[in-house]
């Protein structure tokens, strides 16, 4: 079987293998000091991962969930659960255990692997967590570490170390990757059903796109079980370029020690990074040393910057741009695995979304009829290709909404095509919000929420591609 028939797990297997002696992942232990992690240790821990996981239990398709935030320990178990067959169900250490409980039930998962003490935490709070999940493995504990009822991930990867050398199951690109909760118009999370052949699509296409290069330091911050990072951390592996662990708060101190030559982040950590370089104060009387100070800033040798997860303002993407700094917009939505558009760096029209990936359909039709616009008018945006979601998971009937004839996926979102074939964006025409950092908030729940104050008469939640929520609230005269 080829490595593309295998599954995304085995291409990234693959490649990992041929750079066994090579560096992928770098981060700081709880001292301070810099660990890192060859390709063919990260392999080996795979391969442990989900001959632990097959003893245990776990079987081809069967649901896993994924407790954890950004760290070395995420590749390990997200491609150990997909080298075992199964599928995973990610979810952030910071959710709630209400979330997680409904997660875990609504998916029908019976094992959950969970990375940290917080994680373990909460995934031990949720509800039905101890009545329906036969396994939870806390995987990057030590012997003695895990709570009670839980299994350190120490004696989880002994147990898988006898069977690592094991054929894999078998994988196709039809089979389930991954189902992701995200937001849901009704309030309730809404399982992203995503297929191997969708994470494959991306792999073959991106690292083009963007030039990467073998070697290729890439500073990730962003949690995983987002699907752009996890896209990004998966093209990472496969170009053999080496992954630093980092978060936010830690941009001052890492940039100029990592030194990336590679990144990708959504608006608000760009604009973070401009205003840690002091850009905005020098650029009106010095735009010269105001580019010097942003890409000394960014560690003197990145050669590209991504974004995408939202959409970032015409100033930041022009400050970036005039420095010097190539920097790339992509669109797209955990829908659609995630990229569905880049701007390449031989093609990089400030404020467009850039062009459609290879085997990727764009069109814009009117929001009301559903009928194709006018050239150069602004309507919904609607696309299909190799990256398209099956649907979302025990939901028929919000799939068939959104995954139309001719296999086209309504985004929701406005938009226009351009002459040249680029995506223009002009705002949402849904009711989730995005913020800058690439969260999704589901707005009615808050507004109900806040309505059950008897001090308020009407409220409206808003926030689209700004840094945080806003209200607009009319109190009740007679309270």
């Amino acid at each position: 079987m080829s490595a593309a028939r295998r599954g995304a797990h085995g291409v990234l297997l693959a490649a990992m293998a041929s750079r066994a002696g090579r560096t992928a992942q770098r981060w700081q232990d709880e001292g301070g000091a810099w660990r890192t992690r060859t390709h063919g240790e990260l392999r080996d821990l795979v391969l442990r991962t989900a001959a632990g996981l097959r003893a245990r239990g776990v079987r081809p398709a069967d649901r896993v969930g994924l407790v954890a935030d950004n760290g070395p320990w995420w590749p390990v178990a997200d491609l150990g659960i997909l080298a075992a067959g199964a599928c995973d169900v990610p979810r952030g250490a910071d959710s709630t255990p209400s979330e997680i409980g409904d997660i875990l039930d609504h998916s029908g998962a019976r094992a959950c692997l969970v990375l940290g003490a917080e994680a373990e935490r909460r995934a031990l709070a949720a509800p039905g967590v101890r009545e329906r999940i036969d396994l939870l493995v806390r995987l990057d504990a030590a012997r003695g570490e895990a709570a009670p009822g839980v299994l350190s991930g120490e004696e989880f990867l002994e147990e898988g170390a006898g069977g690592a050398g094991e054929p894999l199951p078998p994988v196709v690109p039809d089979d389930v990757a991954s189902v992701i909760y995200t937001s849901g118009t009704t309030g309730r999370p809404k399982g992203v059903t995503l297929l191997h052949g969708n994470f494959l699509h991306q792999l073959d296409h991106i690292p083009g796109a963007f030039d990467i290069e073998e070697g290729d330091v890439f500073l990730v911050m962003l949690p995983p079980w987002h699907c752009f990072e996890r896209i990004v951390e998966y093209v990472c592996l496969l170009t053999g370029g080496e992954m630093v662990h980092s978060h936010p708060r830690e941009l001052r101190r890492h940039l100029p020690e990592v030194r990336p030559s590679w990144m990708a982040s959504v608006p608000r950590v760009w604009e973070m990074v401009l205003a840690l370089s002091g850009w905005q104060r020098l650029a009106a009387r010095d735009p010269e040393r105001a580019a010097k100070a942003l890409r000394a800033a960014l560690g003197g040798r990145l050669r590209r910057a991504v974004c995408g997860g939202g959409r970032i303002p015409d100033s930041v993407d022009r400050a970036y741009n005039d420095s010097g700094i190539p920097f790339l917009v992509g669109y797209g939505l955990t829908e659609t695995a995630p990229v569905l558009t880049v701007r390449r760096p031989g093609a990089n029209r400030t404020g467009t979304l850039g062009s459609p990936l290879p085997e990727t359909g764009i069109r814009v039709v009117d929001r009301e009829t559903g009928a194709p616009v006018a050239e150069g008018a602004v309507g919904v945006l609607q696309a299909r290709g190799p990256q398209v979601m099956r649907g979302y998971w025990r939901d028929p009937d919000l799939t068939e909404r959104v995954l139309l004839p001719g296999g086209w996926f309504d985004t929701g979102d406005l938009g226009r095509l351009l002459p040249g074939g680029e995506v223009e964006f002009h705002g949402r025409s849904k009711d989730t919000i995005v913020l800058r950092g690439g969260e999704k908030v589901e707005p009615s729940r808050l507004e109900d929420r806040l309505l059950e104050s008897p001090l308020l008469e009407q409220v409206v939640i808003v926030g689209s591609d700004e840094k945080v929520l806003g209200a607009l609230a009319v109190p009740r005269a007679e309270a």
